[in-house]
């Protein structure tokens, strides 16, 4: 299943044909997460969109506020929603350095693997950071 198309099929670095990554901006580790990925992400084929305090930018995507928040989630360059550990691995095949191994994540029973231990890890940083209550409303 591919998730993204290969980075060198894009055209150009427009809003339109990047991978756009919706992030909890609120997070201090989704912070910190988000600037080690723009080092990596020298050609500026993905954009960042902090939807913390404005979910515009989640319009026209199907993705309530209150879930991005609690999960990452992206928009591919074809306009299909990624979540979970298929936003990272579409991360990693964006960073020329990474590229094989997100497209070897991607692939069964590997994604398999990386969405479990993704489901595992996503509560915890939000218990790790404070963000379990004043994130996302009542839990």
């Amino acid at each position: 299943v591919q998730i993204i198309r290969d980075p060198s099929q894009v055209a150009s670095t427009k809003p339109g044909n990047r991978l756009t990554v919706f992030y909890d901006g609120g997070c201090a580790l989704c912070r910190q997460q988000v600037a080690f990925w723009q080092r990596l992400d020298r050609e500026g084929l993905i954009e960042w969109q902090d939807i913390s305090q404005d979910a515009r930018p989640l319009l026209r995507t199907g993705i309530s506020h209150r879930l991005a928040l609690r999960r990452l989630y992206a928009r591919a360059p074809d306009g299909r929603i990624l979540h979970g550990a298929r936003v990272i691995a579409a991360v990693m095949c964006q960073v020329p350095a990474l590229q094989l191994v997100g497209r070897l994540v991607k692939v069964p029973p590997f994604i398999w693997m990386f969405d479990l231990l993704y489901l595992l890890i996503s509560p915890l940083r939000r218990l790790l950071t404070g963000r379990w209550r004043n994130c996302c409303g009542d839990e």
